[in-house]
């Protein structure tokens, strides 16, 4: 993209609701965006027919995601025990007091009342089933019931996060990793475990795994690396970048410290109409 132009590349990817996360690094590539969308017919409509590409775009990148080691669950190491013990407590507890909804990268299929109640529990996942009902046109009853299948099922998830900044990770890096094929499920799913990870899959490119973990300083970037080649020997770093800037975590509109001041719901079915979801 042509020089200066990142931040505002990136600002205007976020505006986009089927884009979940934007972020501007180093390297040939400068901003990394990532979309969903419920099924491959969908991915090729968000991909060919529906993604507003900024002018300032001179050369575009594109990587299908497929099976997902890491990232949907992780811990931040911000609460003690006692603090972790009262959340446990109130989870049990209708509506929970988390920041954000999610779909699973294993979702079933889900039908538009699904869709909706998803994307109403976008902008604030703590709402109650009473304005829930309002919002969907039902009752509390039945927006507590449709609720109670999701995430019995697995295919909705509660997550809080933070300005990370704020308590002690300062930086994210980005891995391209090369991996053997009959060594990917191993190697994901260690990667997957690491405190650091929030995102790790398995993509359809010569370097098939993709991940991105939390950094306290420059020198933890250097303890990662070397934790890789010391537990994974078999695998190739093709290509390691620096987040300079994160502008949208998961549908929230972050400053520079990563402080939330707007919110986009995240929408995986944004313009697919009219395709199997």
């Amino acid at each position: 993209m042509s020089a200066g132009s990142e931040l505002s590349v990136a600002r205007e990817l976020s505006e986009v609701p089927n884009i979940s996360t934007v972020c501007v690094t180093t390297g040939e590539y400068q901003v990394l965006a990532l979309m969903l969308a419920p099924t491959l017919a969908g991915i090729s409509v968000a991909l060919l027919e529906a993604l507003p590409v900024p002018d300032a775009v001179v050369c575009l990148r594109t990587h299908v995601y497929g099976s997902t080691f890491g990232g949907i669950f992780w811990r931040l190491g911000v609460l003690n025990r006692m603090q972790m013990d009262q959340v446990r407590d109130e989870l049990g507890k209708p509506p929970s007091p988390i920041a954000r909804a999610e779909t699973t990268p294993q979702s079933r299929s889900l039908d538009s009342g699904d869709h909706a109640l998803f994307l109403a529990l976008g902008h604030d996942g703590r709402r109650a089933y009473t304005d829930l009902a309002d919002d969907l046109g039902s009752t509390p009853q039945v927006v507590k019931r449709r609720l109670d299948r999701l995430r019995r099922h697995g295919d909705i998830i509660f997550r809080c996060d933070v300005a990370r900044s704020l308590v002690g990770w300062h930086s994210m890096a980005l891995f391209w990793i090369r991996v053997p094929d009959a060594d990917m499920q191993v190697v994901g799913r260690s990667i997957g475990t690491w405190s650091e990870t929030r995102h790790c899959a398995a993509v359809a490119s010569p370097a098939n795994l993709c991940v991105i973990v939390n950094l306290r300083s420059l020198e933890h970037l250097d303890e990662l690396l070397l934790r890789l080649a010391r537990d994974h020997p078999s695998v190739e770093v093709v290509d390691r970048r620096l987040v300079l800037r994160q502008v949208k975590v998961y549908g929230r509109i972050v400053d520079e410290q990563g402080r939330c001041f707007r919110v986009i719901p995240v929408d995986p079915w944004f313009r697919t109409e009219g395709h199997v979801i």
